[in-house]
């Protein structure tokens, strides 16, 4: 397989949030998907179930020779290394990775729904997206990132950015 291009998005909101991503990122390199663009950080408010704590959230495109089933076996099993737990429906959790894009792929099975299936709805998505790749329109859509930005109905999740610390 080629190397492909692949949007990932990433949460965190237990823990040393910021920690959490980079070990993510770091555990991503070292098994072929190669970063090539990180958004900044966002802060964010949790939706859906929001008594948690506030998230920090960033997407990334990356490069990977791994088809997609095999990229979301790999994030699962990064997520499993660094303890992640899903005893609440999108509750807490140190790490949360979702694969957004691949390519101009689009899959849907029982486990793997590419284009990522609520992107569109969520502005903790959606501004970090808008950082990186603005001009971009979405395989499933005829509008660029930036006009989805300027669509979207979320008004929870209030995406703010933040420095991080080196």
């Amino acid at each position: 397989m080629n190397n492909e291009k692949v949007v990932l998005a990433f949460g965190s909101n237990i823990g040393d949030r910021e920690k959490n991503i980079k070990t993510a990122l770091n555990f991503l390199g070292a098994n072929k998907v190669k970063l090539e663009k990180l958004s900044s950080f966002y802060k964010t408010n949790p939706v859906d179930y929001t008594n948690q704590p506030e998230f920090i959230n960033c997407v990334g495109i990356f490069t990977t020779t791994l088809n997609p089933f095999k990229l979301l076996r790999l994030i699962k099993q990064i997520e499993k290394r660094m303890g992640r737990e899903t005893n609440i429906d999108k509750g807490p959790r140190n790490i949360d990775i979702d694969i957004i894009f691949y390519s101009r792929i689009c899959t849907y099975t029982h486990n793997l729904q590419i284009p990522h299936p609520s992107y569109m709805d969520r502005l903790f998505v959606l501004q970090p997206l808008e950082e990186i790749m603005p001009d971009y329109i979405p395989v499933n859509t005829n509008l660029s990132i930036k006009e989805l930005v300027k669509q979207s109905k979320d008004r929870q999740s209030n995406p703010k950015k933040i420095k991080i610390h080196s």
